[in-house]
């Protein structure tokens, strides 16, 4: 019986086997047909309906490679770098290939923190050329940077840029490692450039508004973070980075819209409660601050600026025990941070009563938003590099309670002027101290009406007739000064002040005698005075007694160790007289007092550049303008730095900031658009040469013709006209706008206002040898060789030494006089032997005056540097035959004549060269 079944069963087995096949069959295609449905899915753009079909895909079939590949690519962009990694990896072990799922992969492990793996992955790989071989060297470049290879990370975002110049993330790395070195605008620039082509690229906006913000510039950081936000309105990262930039300009309300809309987006943000806790502590909302605070550090629980604000808000309350043990926690991470300890042992020492100061008086209004105690603790999850949050610095009126120093305190690092002395207390201590505020505020008259009446009550008080003597003073009233501030010095002769005031005077008058008995009267009262040892520094350097000069300045020095003033002037000195080391020696020991101060910091840069370390003057610059962001000086010299280098985009990134300092100003404005049309971007030049106010307001010549300049090259020669005639009202005796007009003029095909234009200039200024010369150039081209030569005689009656005057006349007269042009041509020769142009008139003058020898030596010079010109290889043909070399000169011909269209000697070169063959 046994047997008789056996079978049936063998039978079942091989149907149940059929079944499974089958069915392992039906899932195969069920599984391809979701991946298909997601790939269309992904090609409209639907990410979501995408991962479901990808999810159902490897539900039917766990190693279909292609579903895991696009559900780890699907993840990537979505953020998810922990799934992509693991959907990459097992896309790989299922046999998709390195080259489809190996820069992915890296990618997701560089957003992973793991920038090792991320390396040995890239390692070894290889790309065709093109967008796919610019990914793989900024992943690199990233992933060497994360390691701490800065110069190989960026040197492979160069590589990326010159494989696919077109694509962002090559320029964005570079200006991140521009911006890692402090060279924050030549950063600027290069987003700047990107944003033009990709204004939607979130990325860079991002790093724009990073940049923005380290160089001091709030306004336009929060203008990057709008940017980002009109295209992704959810960001909170982007949210935050705006609230940052509203509490630097304080604008409150705004930054805790901001910073709700935040928690909105993302509840455990510790950024948007760290910034709210500041916020609070500005509004003196104390229990509101901790509660953001410790919500912060509920999330980033090592955050030194909540831990630090924190103990300062309970310090504040006079929860003293809570103060310090946050404050402990603080130092213990921080052992060097002098805020923390500082307020730390105030605190201890109030719990042990050794403190009877009160907390009442302690106020956050002016909490600022600095680097000293950010915490990386607090960053938002996000890309490579992303960071969302910042730090905050201590208040300084915490600082002062507890016994600290408040940089609002610091006294001045210059010795006053002594009108600061003046006032007093007291009735008549009041009414001084009004009329020195009207003083400086240049209001002189109403200074003298404030005191009026007083003199009379106190006629003893030398500080009335002192007032009226400056007031007068700064107004050129010399007699009613001179009287006043002498009747000062009667009251006290040892008013410094008077004395300086009467050295003023003097000096208007050309008595450097009197002015300097005064100022050394105004030394002997005030031993070491700044403002007295650098008048007579400038009355030295004025006489030109260099010796004098440089004693004055070191003594200022000497006596003045503290004071940048002192230190800038003395660096100056030192590098007028080529000391430059020294110089930088004295500016670079006076920043480290005195890190703020603008005029030293743009001198440290300006003494770099001098000494052409170009890429330390810019970085010198950048950190001036980061302490002094609304310094235009400082962008304009930066922006001289960067042209130095050769950085046009960091150019343009200087005089944008410039612009958004003083958005008015017609040379800034003027110079923007400059760039901008030499790069032949002539829309952008002409939008902002629109912005010029009409007319010549707040415009100099040189300006007027810059504006000139930049229309005729956007091709709008009347308007460019239309611009110089007008400035000829305002500027009736520019010699800047007069040939310029005859310039454009000229270059528009109206020859003869052009001619008309200088002539009526030279009517009234015939020693303009200059002018003369560009006459003959016109005269000449319009085949008036007469009026030509006149011209240049008149030219070299000015200047004998005018080359081109030289040379051009030679030219002109050498048909006619051949043995006087051949003097004028050597001339011309002794003073500018290596111009071509004069190479070539000489040498074919020469070769007429039957010295060919000589003659060829100089054409051939010529001929090299002005293979354009067809005329001058015409020469060097002639002076080859007729120094008997045939051949050369039929080679030369030949390639002329195949070259060059039509010229003035086309038909003898063709004579010439039958003649030859």
């Amino acid at each position: 019986m046994a047997r008789a079944l056996a079978r049936p069963l063998l039978v079942l087995t091989a149907a149940a086997a059929f079944l499974l096949t089958g069915c392992d069959a039906f899932e195969s295609t069920a599984a391809e047909e979701h991946l298909q449905a997601a790939r269309e899915f992904l090609d409209e753009g639907d990410a979501r309906s995408a991962e479901i079909e990808l999810r159902n895909a490897l539900q039917k079939k766990g190693d279909l490679a292609e579903a895991r590949l696009a559900l780890g690519q699907l993840r990537l962009r979505a953020g998810d770098s922990a799934s992509a990694v693991k959907e990459l990896r097992r896309a790989v072990s299922l046999g998709v290939g390195e080259d489809r799922a190996g820069l992915d992969l890296a990618e997701a492990l560089l957003l992973e923190d793991q920038p090792e793996e991320a390396l040995a992955q890239l390692q070894g790989m290889s790309m065709p050329e093109g967008e796919a071989a610019a990914r793989l060297q900024v992943l690199r470049g990233y992933a060497l940077r994360a390691t701490g290879d800065e110069a190989q990370g960026c040197a492979a975002f160069e590589s990326a840029v010159a494989r696919a110049p077109e694509l962002p993330r090559g320029h964005i790395g570079l200006a991140e490692c521009a911006a890692a070195d402090g060279r924050y605008t030549a950063a600027a620039g290069r987003l700047v450039t990107v944003l033009d082509r990709h204004p939607g690229n979130v990325r860079a906006w991002e790093r724009l508004a990073e940049v923005e913000l380290a160089r001091g510039r709030a306004r336009a950081a929060g203008r990057a973070y709008r940017k980002i936000l009109e295209q992704s309105a959810g960001l909170a990262s982007a949210r935050i980075g705006l609230a940052r930039t509203l509490l630097a300009r304080d604008a409150r309300e705004e930054a805790e819209r901001e910073l709700d809309r935040a928690l909105q987006a993302n509840a455990e943000s510790p950024a948007a409660h760290y910034l709210l806790g500041l916020l609070r502590l500005r509004q003196e909302r104390f229990d509101d601050a901790i509660a953001s605070l410790q919500a912060a550090l509920s999330a980033a629980p090592e955050h030194t600026g909540a831990l630090f604000y924190l103990g300062a808000a309970h310090f504040a309350e006079g929860s003293y025990e809570q103060a310090s043990r946050y404050l402990q926690q603080v130092v213990r991470q921080r052992p060097a941070l002098d805020r923390a300890r500082t307020l730390l042992r105030a605190s201890e020492a109030r719990l042990a009563g050794r403190d009877e100061r009160g907390p009442e008086s302690i106020s956050f209004a002016d909490l600022e938003v600095e680097a000293e105690l950010t915490d990386d603790s607090a960053t938002e999850p996000g890309a490579v590099g992303d960071a969302a949050d910042g730090g905050a610095a201590a208040a300084s009126r915490v600082d002062a309670q507890a016994g600290g120093s408040s940089p609002d305190a610091l006294p001045g690092t210059d010795a006053d002027s002594g009108v600061e002395r003046i006032a007093g207390n007291g009735e008549l201590g009041v009414a001084l101290a009004e009329a020195v505020e009207l003083l400086r505020g240049g209001a002189p008259a109403d200074a003298r009406e404030r005191l009026k009446g007083l003199r009379e009550r106190y006629p003893d008080d030398a500080r009335l007739p002192l007032i009226d003597g400056l007031s007068h003073l700064s107004q050129g009233n010399e007699a009613a000064a001179e009287e006043a501030l002498t009747e000062a010095l009667g009251l006290d002769p040892e008013q410094v002040t008077a004395h300086q005031g009467l050295a003023t005077l003097a000096l208007r008058a050309g008595d450097v005698e009197r002015a300097r008995a005064h100022y050394d009267a105004a030394l002997g009262a005030a031993p070491g005075s700044l403002p007295t040892q650098l008048a007579l520094f400038e009355l030295a350097r004025r006489t030109g007694d260099a010796d004098s000069a440089r004693r004055w300045v070191e003594q200022a020095r000497q006596d003045n160790p503290d004071s940048p003033v002192a230190a800038a002037l003395y660096a100056l000195v030192l590098a007028s007289d080529g000391e430059l080391n020294e110089a930088l020696e004295v500016t670079e020991a006076a920043l480290e007092d005195a890190p703020a101060d603008e005029a030293l910091g743009l001198l440290h840069g300006d003494l770099l550049l001098q000494m052409e370390r170009e890429n330390e003057a810019v970085v010198a610059y950048e950190r001036a303008l980061t302490r002094n962001p609304e310094s235009v000086r400082g962008y304009l010299k930066l922006a001289g730095a960067y042209s130095v280098i050769g950085d046009g985009q960091a150019v343009r990134a200087a005089l944008q900031a410039a612009l958004d300092v003083q958005p008015e100003n017609p040379a800034i404005i003027l110079a923007l658009a400059t760039q901008a049309s030499r790069q032949d971007q002539h829309e952008r030049a002409l939008e902002l040469t629109s912005r010029l106010p009409d007319g010549t307001e707040g415009m100099t010549d040189s300006l007027v013709v810059t504006h000139a300049e930049i229309l005729l090259r956007a091709g709008r020669a009347d308007e460019s006209v239309a611009v110089l005639e007008k400035a000829l009202t305002a500027f009736p005796d520019s010699r800047a706008v007069r040939l310029a007009l005859s310039q454009v003029q000229w270059q528009r095909g109206d020859r003869a206002a052009a001619r008309e234009t200088l002539e009526r200039w030279l009517d009234g200024q015939p020693a303009d040898g200059p002018a003369w010369r560009v006459l003959g150039d016109r005269r000449l081209a319009s085949g008036d060789e007469r009026g030509a030569e006149a011209a240049y005689r008149r030219a070299l009656e000015a200047d004998p030494d005018d080359w081109r005057a030289l040379n051009n006349l030679a030219s002109t007269i050498g048909e006619r006089a051949p043995q006087e042009a051949l003097e004028f041509a050597r001339r011309a020769h002794e003073q500018a032997p290596e111009s071509p142009f004069v190479q070539d008139t000489l040498g074919w003058l020469l070769v007429r005056a039957d010295r060919p020898e000589q003659g060829l030596e100089l054409l051939v010079s010529a001929a090299d540097q002005l293979q354009a010109l067809p005329t001058v290889r015409y020469h060097l043909a002639e002076a080859l035959v007729a120094n008997q070399q045939p051949q050369d000169a039929r080679s030369e011909l030949t390639s002329l004549l195949a070259d060059a269209g039509d010229f003035p000697e086309r038909d003898a070169a063709e004579a010439l060269l039958e003649q030859l063959q």
